[in-house]
C-alpha cells in the first residue's frame, strides 16, 4: 500500500512537471513566447528572461516597461526604405572600415572651458583621457555621469537619468572623448555608426551595432572586463561603462540605455 502511494505521488509530480514544462511565458519586451527554464534570453529581442531576484522585482518591472517602449521604437527603425543607394560592401568590410562613413571622424577641437550645469569637475577625466588611460577614463566617465544624474546611491543610470541628463554636461563629456581620441571614441561617434548602419543596410538591429563597434564577439555580448581599452578598439567602442553598469542581471537593458543616449543626443542637438 505504501509503495502504491509513493508511486502515485511520483506520477503526480511528473505530471505537474510535464504541465509546467509546456506552459508558455511571454517576453516582457517583445511578447515572444518561450518555455521558462529552457532559455536564458529571448530569441527575438535578447531580453534576459532568467528569474529576477525578488528584491529587485519592482525595479525590473519598471525597466522592462522602458525596454518595451524602446523596442517598439526600434522596430520602426528596422525597415529602411530602399532608395537605390544601398551599399552592401560597407557592412561586409567590417569594423576596420567604419571611418569610411561620411562625417564619422570628427576633427579635434580645442577645449578651453569644461562647462557643466551640475557643478561637476571634469578635470580628472580630462587628465585621464590626455594620458590615454582609457579604462580609467571610462570608469571616471561613469562616475561623473552618476554624480550629474544624482544617481550615486543607485549606482547605475536608468532610462529616466539618460532622458533628463543635462545637455551641457553631455556635450562636455562627449567633446573630451572626441578631443583626446581624435574622433575615435565618443557618444556622438557611436550615434553616427548607428546612423551609418541605418543608411547603408536595408534592415539592421542592435546586434549589428554591437558587432560593428566591438561590443559583441562571435554572436555574444561581452562583459565589461572583455572590452578593449586602447585605440586599436573599433571606432565608437568607448565610452561603454555608462551602459554596461546599468544593471548586473540584464545586459539587454544596457543596450536599451545606449539607444536612449542616442535619443538624448538628438534632443541636445549633438
Amino acid at each position: 500500500m505504501l509503495s502504491d502511494k509513493v508511486t502515485r505521488m511520483q506520477n503526480e509530480q511528473r505530471q505537474i512537471e510535464l504541465t509546467q514544462s509546456n506552459v508558455m511565458a511571454l517576453c516582457p519586451v517583445c511578447q515572444t513566447g518561450y518555455h521558462p527554464g529552457n532559455v536564458s534570453s529571448c530569441l527575438t529581442c535578447g531580453w534576459d528572461v532568467t528569474p529576477c531576484p525578488p528584491e529587485f522585482q519592482e525595479r525590473y518591472n519598471h525597466q522592462a516597461a522602458w525596454a518595451r517602449r524602446i523596442w517598439e521604437r526600434l522596430q520602426g527603425l528596422q525597415t529602411i526604405p530602399k532608395d537605390g543607394n544601398f551599399n552592401q560592401t560597407f557592412f561586409d568590410r567590417g569594423v576596420s572600415q567604419v571611418s569610411a562613413v561620411p562625417g564619422l571622424i570628427v576633427p579635434s577641437t580645442s577645449l578651453v572651458d569644461l562647462h557643466t550645469e551640475r557643478e561637476i569637475d571634469y578635470t580628472h577625466l580630462e587628465h585621464l583621457l590626455r594620458a590615454g588611460q582609457w579604462r580609467e577614463a571610462d570608469e571616471e566617465t561613469t562616475r561623473v555621469m552618476l554624480v550629474a544624474a544624482e544617481r550615486e546611491s543607485a549606482g547605475y543610470l536608468d532610462l529616466h537619468a539618460i532622458r533628463d541628463f543635462p545637455c551641457v554636461d553631455i556635450y562636455t563629456i562627449n567633446q573630451l572623448w572626441l578631443e583626446y581620441s581624435r574622433g575615435h571614441f565618443g557618444f556622438s561617434v557611436q550615434k553616427q555608426v548607428w546612423q551609418g548602419l541605418l543608411n547603408q543596410k536595408k534592415s539592421v538591429s542592435e546586434d549589428d551595432l554591437g558587432d560593428l563597434i566591438g561590443w559583441r564577439s562571435r554572436g555574444i555580448w561581452l562583459d565589461y572586463d572583455e572590452m578593449r581599452f586602447d585605440l586599436q578598439a573599433p571606432v565608437g567602442h568607448l565610452p561603454v561603462g555608462f551602459a554596461w553598469w546599468v544593471v548586473w542581471w540584464c545586459i539587454s537593458l544596457s543596450r536599451v540605455v545606449v539607444f536612449e543616449m542616442f535619443e538624448r543626443l538628438e534632443d541636445c542637438e549633438i
